[in-house]
Protein backbone atom coordinates (compact mmCIF):
# COMPACT_ATOMS: atom_id res chain seq x y z
CA UNK A 1 0.00 0.00 0.00
CA UNK A 2 2.76 2.42 0.93
CA UNK A 3 4.62 1.63 -2.31
CA UNK A 4 1.50 2.38 -4.37
CA UNK A 5 1.08 5.74 -2.63
CA UNK A 6 4.70 6.68 -3.24
CA UNK A 7 4.46 5.53 -6.85
CA UNK A 8 1.24 7.55 -7.35
CA UNK A 9 2.85 10.68 -5.88
CA UNK A 10 5.89 10.19 -8.12
CA UNK A 11 3.70 9.89 -11.23
CA UNK A 12 1.75 13.05 -10.32
CA UNK A 13 4.97 14.95 -9.63
CA UNK A 14 6.53 13.76 -12.89
CA UNK A 15 3.45 14.80 -14.88
CA UNK A 16 3.55 18.31 -13.38
CA UNK A 17 7.29 18.68 -13.93
CA UNK A 18 7.13 17.49 -17.51
CA UNK A 19 4.18 19.73 -18.39
CA UNK A 20 4.56 22.00 -21.37
CA UNK A 21 5.59 25.58 -20.75
CA UNK A 22 4.64 28.81 -22.47
CA UNK A 23 6.87 31.85 -22.27
CA UNK A 24 6.38 35.19 -24.01
CA UNK A 25 9.20 37.73 -23.90
CA UNK A 26 8.27 41.33 -24.77
CA UNK A 27 10.79 44.00 -25.84
CA UNK A 28 10.10 47.74 -25.60
CA UNK A 29 11.24 49.07 -28.99
CA UNK A 30 9.18 52.28 -28.92
CA UNK A 31 12.09 54.62 -28.21
CA UNK A 32 10.30 55.77 -25.04
CA UNK A 33 9.68 54.72 -21.45
CA UNK A 34 6.34 52.93 -21.32
CA UNK A 35 4.56 53.98 -18.14
CA UNK A 36 1.60 52.09 -16.67
CA UNK A 37 2.03 49.41 -19.33
CA UNK A 38 -0.56 46.67 -19.59
CA UNK A 39 -0.37 43.58 -21.75
CA UNK A 40 -4.04 42.76 -21.98
CA UNK A 41 -5.09 42.43 -18.35
CA UNK A 42 -1.53 41.92 -17.07
CA UNK A 43 -0.13 45.01 -15.35
CA UNK A 44 3.57 45.47 -16.13
CA UNK A 45 4.12 49.02 -14.84
CA UNK A 46 7.13 50.90 -16.20
CA UNK A 47 9.15 49.34 -19.00
CA UNK A 48 12.25 51.24 -20.05
CA UNK A 49 13.13 51.55 -23.73
CA UNK A 50 15.12 48.53 -24.97
CA UNK A 51 14.24 46.50 -21.87
CA UNK A 52 12.22 43.29 -21.65
CA UNK A 53 9.38 41.74 -19.71
CA UNK A 54 8.70 38.01 -19.62
CA UNK A 55 5.32 36.39 -19.07
CA UNK A 56 5.67 32.77 -18.03
CA UNK A 57 2.54 31.90 -16.05
CA UNK A 58 0.13 31.48 -18.96
CA UNK A 59 -1.56 28.20 -19.82
CA UNK A 60 -2.45 29.28 -23.36
CA UNK A 61 -2.59 32.33 -25.63
CA UNK A 62 -4.58 33.02 -28.78
CA UNK A 63 -2.50 34.28 -31.70
CA UNK A 64 -4.17 36.40 -34.37
CA UNK A 65 -2.07 36.76 -37.50
CA UNK A 66 0.86 35.45 -35.44
CA UNK A 67 0.52 37.97 -32.58
CA UNK A 68 -0.93 37.54 -29.07
CA UNK A 69 -4.33 39.16 -29.50
CA UNK A 70 -5.47 38.99 -25.86
CA UNK A 71 -2.22 40.59 -24.69
CA UNK A 72 -2.56 43.80 -26.70
CA UNK A 73 -0.19 46.44 -25.25
CA UNK A 74 -1.51 49.72 -23.88
CA UNK A 75 -0.15 52.37 -21.56
CA UNK A 76 1.24 55.88 -21.53
CA UNK A 77 4.42 57.41 -22.86
CA UNK A 78 5.97 60.84 -22.51
CA UNK A 79 7.05 62.40 -25.79
CA UNK A 80 9.22 65.48 -25.73
CA UNK A 81 9.29 66.42 -29.38
CA UNK A 82 7.33 69.53 -30.31
CA UNK A 83 4.56 67.81 -32.29
CA UNK A 84 3.61 65.24 -29.67
CA UNK A 85 4.73 66.84 -26.41
CA UNK A 86 3.28 65.54 -23.16
CA UNK A 87 1.87 62.25 -21.91
CA UNK A 88 -0.11 60.15 -24.32
CA UNK A 89 -2.23 57.08 -23.61
CA UNK A 90 -1.73 54.62 -26.42
CA UNK A 91 -3.99 51.64 -26.90
CA UNK A 92 -2.71 48.64 -28.75
CA UNK A 93 -4.04 45.91 -30.91
CA UNK A 94 -3.11 43.45 -33.57
CA UNK A 95 -2.51 45.49 -36.70
CA UNK A 96 -1.80 43.62 -39.88
CA UNK A 97 -1.40 44.75 -43.49
CA UNK A 98 -3.60 41.83 -44.52
CA UNK A 99 -7.01 40.92 -43.19
CA UNK A 100 -6.88 37.42 -41.79
CA UNK A 101 -9.33 35.68 -39.52
CA UNK A 102 -6.97 32.83 -38.67
CA UNK A 103 -6.36 32.31 -34.98
CA UNK A 104 -4.11 29.77 -33.35
CA UNK A 105 -4.00 28.70 -29.73
CA UNK A 106 -0.52 28.08 -28.34
CA UNK A 107 0.11 26.16 -25.14
CA UNK A 108 3.86 25.70 -25.20
CA UNK A 109 7.03 27.23 -26.57
CA UNK A 110 9.02 30.42 -26.27
CA UNK A 111 7.92 33.48 -28.25
CA UNK A 112 9.44 36.96 -28.57
CA UNK A 113 7.66 40.14 -29.67
CA UNK A 114 8.59 43.82 -29.92
CA UNK A 115 6.28 46.65 -28.89
CA UNK A 116 6.50 49.47 -31.43
CA UNK A 117 4.64 52.71 -32.06
CA UNK A 118 2.76 52.91 -35.34
CA UNK A 119 0.78 55.73 -36.87
CA UNK A 120 -2.80 54.92 -37.80
CA UNK A 121 -5.52 57.22 -39.18
CA UNK A 122 -6.97 57.42 -35.65
CA UNK A 123 -3.57 58.38 -34.15
CA UNK A 124 -0.52 56.76 -32.63
CA UNK A 125 -0.91 53.17 -31.41
CA UNK A 126 1.18 50.53 -29.70
CA UNK A 127 1.55 47.45 -31.85
CA UNK A 128 3.23 44.06 -31.91
CA UNK A 129 6.04 43.18 -34.26
CA UNK A 130 8.06 39.99 -34.45
CA UNK A 131 11.24 40.43 -32.41
CA UNK A 132 14.32 41.36 -34.40
CA UNK A 133 12.40 42.25 -37.57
Amino acid sequence: MKKKLILSLFVILFMNCSAQFLRIKVYNKTGYLLDSLYLGDIYVGKLQNDSTYTISNLKSVQLLNGFPSMLAPWGSIRMNNWAKKGYHWLKGGVYSPVCNTGTTEITSGAYEFDIKIIERPEGLKLAWEMHGK
